[in-house]
């Protein structure tokens, strides 16, 4: 449970780093793709990310198709009208057919923290074909064409049915994929410590992950690191900063893992989050 705020409502998309592109387009129609630090910088929780300013619009396109579920946007201009939209087929962010989605809620947000866990800041995609198996997300804006981007957040689950070659944070017990809040904390004291356990799945149905590590990761670390608080283990007795777990086969899950959690004395009371990541150095038949 994530304690004074919201759980979340699916996964979060790592869009920074699973292969995902960006791109942000001028009201002449001049289209830039976005850098990883400007996408990591937009996925993140800061207040102060940098602003995408003199664009009409900003889009995400998915390697894979997902069910998008809401999405949470941080704007700098009240003045402008915004919408947005879904595509199935879009390979650019510009090209493909797009469908309008359901208004996006607060037309002025400045501030990401702590307004990305509160459930009046985030948009309910509407539910149906137009918001599964969605290969991009767009925002447009209109009436203004000077639009500076502050955050923009996607919980989404892989499309139904889709077999995308990717891990998945498994169940401890159970065979299913955890949800968007197990990895939630709630309140926790300065000073405290808790652990959970879980398991990692490849559910590739074709490729091996080989050389398969295990770390945290913050997108807005704080001082002391947010990343540093979390800890790794494959037994629950020798915990560290990262854990090698070797090659997993198709369909192969590891043993029950753990991570814990250590809030030092000291540590900024704030809301903060960070991602246990799952990396794979290749994918290989």
């Amino acid at each position: 449970m994530a304690g004074s705020y919201m759980d979340a409502p699916a996964q979060r998309l790592a869009y920074d780093r699973d292969g995902s592109i960006g791109v942000t387009v001028t009201a002449a129609g001049v289209l830039t793709q976005l850098t990883a630090t400007e996408m990591r910088a937009l996925n993140n929780e800061a207040e102060d990310t940098p602003a995408f300013s003199s664009k009409q619009r900003l889009a995400l396109v998915f390697p894979a198709p997902v069910d998008i579920t809401h999405v949470f946007l941080a704007l700098d201009t009240a003045s402008a009208t915004y919408s947005i939209e879904t595509s199935k087929d879009t390979t650019t962010g510009v090209d493909g057919t797009w469908s309008a989605q359901v208004g996006i809620g607060p037309s002025y947000l400045r501030d990401v923290r702590p307004f990305y866990r509160v459930a009046t800041s985030l948009t309910a995609m509407q539910t149906g074909a137009i918001s599964q198996g969605v290969r991009g997300v767009r925002i447009s804006a209109t009436g203004n064409t000077s639009v500076s981007f502050r955050g923009l957040h996607v919980y989404a689950n892989p499309a139904s049915g889709s077999t995308p070659d990717r891990l998945a944070f498994w169940e401890p017990s159970a065979s299913a994929e955890v949800n968007g809040s197990f990895f939630d904390w709630g309140n926790t004291p300065r000073g405290s410590s808790a652990d959970k356990t879980f398991r990692i799945k490849n559910v590739s149905g074709d490729l091996t992950a080989k050389d398969v590590s295990l770390y945290a990761e913050a997108l807005t670390p704080g001082t002391p690191s947010v990343a540093g608080m979390l800890l790794v283990s494959s037994d629950g007795i020798t915990f560290g900063p990262s854990l090698d777990l070797g090659d997993l086969a198709p369909g192969a899950v590891t043993g029950v893992l753990h991570v814990r959690r250590n809030v030092p004395t000291n540590a900024q009371v704030s809301v903060w989050s960070a991602r246990l990541i799952a990396d794979v150095t290749t994918w290989e038949a």
